[in-house]
């Protein structure tokens, strides 16, 4: 509806809500075995198979298994769920979902990024994500205009999840 709302505005989501996240223009809550997600989706990134805006919960679909992480970007979402399998939807443009990086592609449903397993915890910005796993490493994909990903390159972007140098 777009309106603007300047107090809180109670949204209902069947069970508990255990994690919620904010991206850009758009919101997602976990209530442990599923994801909701509203707002703007001109990207893909609330991850129900179209482009169409939300301005009510929708369940994210193809995610196996709860959540324990979510993370949003600008137009990117992304989320790890109980199984340890990290999932990505949304924007392409700069590898931000961990995808091939591509300008227009979009990925409207949660897609698992085979590249990373196990137990992390997610961070987005606007255009990358970084993951924290097992003993303290970190890593991060995406937009590298700017030294996002923390790993001493200049290219652009990278699709493939890259380890941060601490000096």
């Amino acid at each position: 509806d777009k309106v603007r709302r300047y107090q809180a505005t109670q949204v209902t989501i069947t069970g508990s809500v255990q994690q919620v996240a904010a991206g850009f223009a758009h919101t997602c809550a976990a209530n442990g075995s599923n994801v909701y997600c509203w707002g703007i989706n001109d990207k893909g990134q609330l991850g129900i198979s179209n482009t169409t805006d939300a301005i009510s919960p929708m369940l994210v679909t193809n995610l196996s298994g709860g959540v324990s992480s979510l993370a949003l970007g600008k137009d990117h979402s992304c989320a790890v769920t109980t199984d340890n399998k990290t999932y990505c939807w949304g924007s392409r443009y700069a590898g931000q979902t961990a995808q091939t990086v591509d300008s227009t592609a979009l990925d409207t449903q949660a897609t698992q990024v085979s590249s990373l397993a196990g137990k992390r915890e997610l961070s987005a910005g606007d255009f990358h994500t970084c993951s924290i796993e097992g003993a303290g490493l970190v890593k991060c994909w995406g937009k590298n205009d700017l030294g996002q990903l923390a790993n001493g390159s200049s290219a652009a972007q990278s699709a493939t999840a890259v380890s941060v140098t601490f000096n």
